[in-house]
């Protein structure tokens, strides 16, 4: 599939594109906004269309990953769909003094090129579309500090009173009582 489309070619009535993983292009680029190899399944189905200086892409996309859980590092599988909206101006407004910005003003991104990235466009609703932080479960009791131990499985012997090494320093320090 072609991933860069020239501005001027983009015809009246717009350009329909679908994207999955059987890609490498694409497939390259899960693993790196999942941050994980394995067997993720997506699909983005995007249209782009233009009128005069704006370039407006709407679409789905379907996304099953396995994320690593932030607390413990155990696999989470991942399933979501959800709308792929972005608007791209190829011309910057002038500036108003008092200007506000309005909630669809967040959509819009300003563009100055000849040929438009649609990978680029992609990975970044595919980023978008992550959790921040995934978990394989609220009450997740994460790892061990001090010895790396799944909470979740195991009680660890550790007593959790291990000093900050940040402030090591002050142990060493000699108060004076009479002071």
């Amino acid at each position: 599939m072609r991933h860069c489309v020239r501005i001027d070619e983009i015809p009246a009535t717009g350009m329909e594109y679908l994207v999955d993983e059987a890609e490498p292009v694409f497939r390259k680029c899960i693993a790196e906004a999942v941050e994980a190899d394995g067997d993720h399944r997506c699909s983005v189905r995007v249209s782009v269309t233009r009128q005069e200086q704006r370039i407006e892409l709407g679409g789905s996309m379907e996304l099953r990953a396995l994320l690593s859980c932030s607390r413990c590092l155990a696999e989470v599988p991942f399933d979501t769909q959800r709308a792929v909206h972005a608007v791209l101006l190829l011309e910057v407004p002038p500036l108003e003094e008092d200007a506000e910005i309005e909630e669809t003003d967040l959509d819009e991104s300003y563009f100055d090129g000849e040929e438009l990235d649609l990978m680029d466009l992609i990975r970044e609703q595919l980023i978008l579309a992550l959790p921040d932080k995934p978990l394989c479960d609220e009450e997740c009791k994460g790892l061990c500090p001090q010895c790396g131990a799944d909470r979740n499985v195991e009680s660890c012997g550790c007593d959790g009173k291990q000093p900050d090494p940040r402030m090591a320093v002050l142990a060493t320090l000699k108060i004076d009582a009479e002071s």
